[in-house]
């Protein structure tokens, strides 16, 4: 098993957990209360929850990594996607 994919697959479940837990009270919430649109609430929330799938499929990704004997693929579409979203 490789360590260092294995440190970046359980970084990546804590940034999920973050993004869950700490973000929805805090972003989603509060979205959903506002005086904005009824599209543009189903906007956030769609975006947001493609961000929670995202997270979530990344971090699985990086646990299959970390216990493959060919661990590039993965690793270079999460990389991929880290980047894009930075």
């Amino acid at each position: 098993m490789n360590r260092f994919i294995l440190s970046a697959a359980i970084l990546s479940t804590l940034t999920l957990l973050l993004h869950v837990l700490g973000g929805a009270p805090e972003y989603l919430a509060p979205a959903w209360t506002s005086d904005v649109t009824q599209d543009q609430r189903t906007l956030y929330s769609v975006l947001w929850h493609t961000m929670t799938a995202l997270l979530a499929i990344n971090a699985i990704a990086l646990f299959l990594a970390a216990r493959s004997e060919q661990p590039l693929p993965f690793v270079a579409l999460v990389s991929a996607q880290y980047m894009a979203m930075a």
